[in-house]
């Protein structure tokens, strides 16, 4: 996410090109998957993501209770960026076809 934000910020700032002239497809990958759920996901499987991500609430080792990509001002690689931010850019995402499948059976392991 990072990446895309600092795409669109060059294009804007070196091209004078606007966010809309711009598309940029952000891929969630591997454990990068468990960010792209919802905050009511991260509520219920919070213990599971945070293992699969190695993050924690920031200032704490609980386990993660909201999408960590949806906290203003957190920087959990994303300079504070948030999904809602990128998107308003013109970001799209997708999900790794492979991990969307994984992460449901690592999910089924922990919650039987």
């Amino acid at each position: 996410m990072l990446y895309a934000n600092n795409i669109l910020s060059v294009h804007r700032e070196d091209y004078a090109g606007a966010d809309a002239e711009y598309e940029i497809i952000v891929c969630f990958r591997h454990a990068a998957t468990a960010l792209c759920y919802t905050d009511a996901m991260a509520q219920k499987y919070g213990e599971v993501f945070s293992s699969v991500t190695r993050l924690s609430v920031p200032d704490g080792d609980s386990p993660l209770e909201v999408n960590p990509l949806n906290l203003e001002g957190a920087d959990f690689g994303n300079i504070g960026n948030t999904l809602d931010h990128v998107r308003g850019r013109s970001a799209h995402f997708a999900i790794c076809n492979r991990a969307t499948h994984t992460m449901p059976r690592r999910l089924s392991a922990v919650t039987g």
